[in-house]
């Protein structure tokens, strides 16, 4: 046996060793160009670049293998990294080799953690294990410390969409990966985010109508259409179709009849007619509904000029005499328009108008006459005689009388028989001379055209003041003239009047007339050889002091307008000056509920009361004072005595809380039994209570008590009557101690 496996061994060395050879003999023929490697990860972790080569057509990758491994070989989730190796298979196109590898080696690699493997509970946490390797994270997460909250820069991975079934919303699912705030430890959680409002502002350009329409107005009606916008969130693919109206005109159909109306509207068709507008209802072809639409007929009228508003200007057609009353004239006409708008331009019309004589140049002479303008008020016209002629026929003029230039109204002419006193009414008065003059009146007068107006004339009067004259205005006549001046103001000096306080004084017009007075301010000084004099003034100042004012005497120095010394005198504040608080009682203390034992005295206790006081100046305090009062006792508690010794009954003051204790009455009923030597006078039976003592130590009497009644003890009893479906049974049933019998029912 030994030798068959030594043969074996032998065989599979001899073996391993031409394989070798072969290899080492092949790799002679063919170098293999090793491709230059430069892969790169996407985010899940995955190589998405092929190898290639300098060597264009060399290199075909045909596979690839991945290799994970921990650093040192360590599986904890301590290590955020492990190592990754690449093995690409590949074909070489210059010897035809299909196996050749190559490998490129990164250094290190994140843990991907999105395996789920359990929950952990020593740690009451999941735990995940890494995709490529055999890393996984809460077992050895020793530290336990928390983590850290994920924020905006925190790797994520999108996991799907939840699309609300109303169309209102959708929430995005991912993984986030939180980390250790001490040890960088990775865990990765499914985390649900916020439900976001569907924000359908991508037009995906696919428009369609229902062919729906609805009538808009008089003029349009609406067809619906629909236009298909998408959510903008790249991961929400949710669609709405948001509805618009678009407004066409209505599409004139078949008139309705009966609904045509005539208006008052026209408008040209040609040179010779014109068109007058009709209203009718017509049924839209699209929408079905009525709507009103204009139509034009023809009218048999031909066009009608305005020449009133035509726009004209004289030609140079000379004017044609008809008859002694009325001649052509002839006119250009720039624009004649008809009611329904059609012009005509620049035509010659012939229009009959009434002779208008002209006063031929440097013939006119005044006749001496006026008359009064009728075009403009207040005015008349010089009346002039000469020869005059019209346009159409200067040869032959004829004599005429005609207004020339133009004058205002003069009324200076008298009225024949007019009462100029009763009726003129006065204006003004103007000064004349020293001793009179003139009352300027209106009254009615005569133009020498004829006009009757207002005119003005004076009439003398001799001058007279209008009032005598006070103290500050002159006597003065109407007309303005000054007759006596002013006399001036005498003032009383010996009588002033107050006027604002002891400082100020009036000094009153002695003239009755007059009420003017003038106001004299007194300068005051310190009367010599005064002394300050106490007042009942007073200020408050601090707790303690308070200041008191102080007068003086003081006498005005000013000279009056009569030129004597004033004598006004006052007492004026000299100084304040501190003083002592002078406190008194101001009202009744106020008692409080702060309390004070006195030490031996039950009787009293002492109480806090707050007293008011006030100075003299008007400050105040509150003092608080102890006062004496009687104990306010009520019962606490009371120890029962016996029949030796007496109760003790306690007390407490409600108010200061002050104990004392009473002697009370011996209770002679309450003895002091010896338990243990209980003596039974009388023995209970079934129905009757018994009774017996204890022995007093205390006073060597009894205490009596009482010994509950037994109660009967019935045996099971004799049937008497067995019961029946309807009545119940009798049983008799006797005491055991007593024999005392009963009956009872039964059932």
């Amino acid at each position: 046996m030994k030798r068959k496996i030594l043969g074996l061994l032998v065989l599979v060395c001899i073996l391993v060793a031409c394989c070798f050879c072969l290899s080492i003999g092949y790799a002679e023929k063919c170098d293999h160009p090793a491709p230059e490697i430069r892969p790169y990860l996407d985010a899940e972790g995955k190589i998405i670049t092929q190898p290639s080569s300098g060597d264009a057509g060399v290199w075909k990758t045909t596979g690839k293998t991945d290799y994970y491994q921990e650093p040192d070989g360590h599986t904890n989730s301590y290590y955020s990294k492990h190592k990754r190796s690449v093995d690409f298979v590949g074909e070489c196109q210059k010897c035809g080799e299909p196996n050749v590898t190559a490998f490129y080696n990164f250094e290190t690699d994140e843990h991907h953690f999105l395996v789920y493997i359990g929950y952990d509970k020593e740690f009451n946490s999941e735990k995940w294990q890494c995709k490529e390797c055999t890393a996984y994270t809460t077992p050895f997460h020793i530290c336990r410390a928390p983590y850290i909250e994920p924020d905006d820069k925190t790797p994520q991975q999108y996991l799907s969409t939840y699309k609300d079934p109303f169309g209102d919303y959708h929430q995005h699912k991912y993984r986030v990966r939180y980390i250790c705030s001490i040890c960088g430890n990775p865990q990765w959680k499914d985390v649900e985010g916020p439900e976001i409002p569907h924000s359908f502002t991508i037009y995906t350009g696919y428009e369609w109508s229902d062919g729906k329409t609805r009538s808009a107005d008089n003029i349009n009606h609406e067809t619906r259409y629909f236009r298909r916008y998408e959510c903008s969130d790249p991961y929400c693919n949710e669609t709405f179709d948001k509805e618009t109206w678009r407004s066409y005109p209505h599409t004139r159909g078949k008139m309705i009849e009966g609904t045509e109306e005539k208006k008052n509207t026209i408008r040209e068709k040609d040179d010779k007619k014109h068109e007058i507008m009709y209203v009718a209802s017509f049924e839209c072809s699209l929408c079905h509904d009525p709507f009103q639409g204009i139509i034009w007929k023809e009218d048999d009228h031909v066009h009608e000029f305005d020449m009133i508003t035509a726009k004209m200007q004289p030609s140079t057609i000379k004017s044609v005499k008809i008859d002694e009353d009325k001649h052509l004239k002839y006119y250009i006409v720039d624009e004649m328009v008809c009611e329904c708008g059609h012009k005509l331009y620049n035509e010659v019309f012939p229009i009959p108008e009434v002779h208008h004589f002209a006063p031929l140049e440097g013939t006119g002479i005044p006749t001496g006459k006026a008359e009064e303008n009728n075009q403009d008020p207040g005015t008349h016209y010089i009346m002039y005689s000469g020869p005059c002629a019209c346009e159409c026929d200067m040869e032959h003029p004829i004599t005429m009388t005609y207004p020339g230039e133009t004058k205002k109204h003069e009324f200076n002419i008298g009225i024949q028989g007019y009462n100029y006193d009763k009726e003129s009414t006065y204006l003004r008065t103007d000064q004349y001379d020293d001793k009179k003059h003139l009352n300027i009146h209106r009254d009615l007068l005569n133009c020498v055209c004829g006009a009757q107006g207002l005119g003005e004339y004076g009439l003398p009067e001799e001058h007279k003041q209008l009032a005598p004259a006070t103290c500050t205005s002159p006597a003065v006549c109407k007309c303005g003239r000054t007759i006596e001046a002013a006399r001036g103001h005498d003032y009383d000096y010996d009588h002033p009047q107050k006027e604002r306080g002891e400082y100020v004084v009036r000094f009153n017009c002695k003239r009755p007339e007059c009420i003017d007075y003038i106001i004299h301010s007194h300068n005051y000084e310190n009367a010599k050889g005064a002394t300050p004099v106490k007042t009942e003034n007073y200020q408050k100042g601090n707790n303690n002091t308070h200041k008191r004012r102080y007068d003086i005497q003081q006498r005005c120095t000013c000279i009056l307008g009569n030129g004597k010394q004033c004598t006004a005198s006052i007492m004026a504040v000299y100084e304040w000056r501190n003083e002592t608080h002078s406190f008194v009682n101001n009202g009744q203390a106020t008692a409080t509920d702060t309390y004070s034992q006195i030490v031996g005295d039950t009787s009293q206790h002492n109480r806090l009361y707050r007293q008011p006081k006030k100075c003299i100046c008007g400050q105040t305090k509150t003092v608080t004072e102890w006062k004496k009062r009687s104990h306010s006792f009520v019962q606490k508690g009371e120890t029962h005595g016996n029949c030796v010794t007496p109760s003790i009954i306690g007390y407490q003051c409600s108010k200061c809380l002050m104990d004392k204790t009473e002697e009370g009455d011996k209770d002679p009923d309450n003895h002091i039994a010896l338990a243990n030597r209980y003596t039974t006078v009388t023995k209970p039976t079934c129905t009757k209570k018994g009774s017996g003592y204890y022995p007093c130590t205390a006073c060597g009497g009894k205490k009596t008590t009482t010994i509950a009644a037994k109660g009967h003890s019935w045996d099971s009893g004799i049937i008497i009557v067995y019961p029946t479906s309807t009545m119940p049974g009798q049983k008799r049933c006797t005491c055991t101690v007593c024999g005392t019998p009963q009956t009872i029912s039964f059932r």
